[in-house]
């Protein structure tokens, strides 16, 4: 264990508890089972009562799919645009 590893009570399993007060933001995480390690990162958020993750990767390779996410009519009603 370092200062970097998080315990119990720094996160929570339900993005629901974080989200049932004003917080709409969050970072998704999954992490190996048996070592712990971070395989896997999603900035996430709650739009009206809609609960939407875009992934982030090294190479880039989900950026297809964020992009799609968030240029979803339902979501976002197309309002997002890509900054060069």
């Amino acid at each position: 264990m370092n200062s970097d590893d998080l315990q119990p009570s720094e996160y929570t399993t339900d993005y629901r508890t974080l989200v049932a007060g004003s917080r709409k933001d969050f970072l998704g995480l999954i992490l190996d089972s048996q070592t712990g390690v971070i395989t896997r990162a999603f900035a996430c958020g709650v739009k009206g009562n809609t609960p939407f993750c875009v992934e982030g990767t090294t190479n880039g390779s989900k950026y297809s799919d964020n992009q799609t996410l968030l240029f979803d009519t339902s979501l976002y009603g197309n309002t997002c645009a890509l900054v060069p």
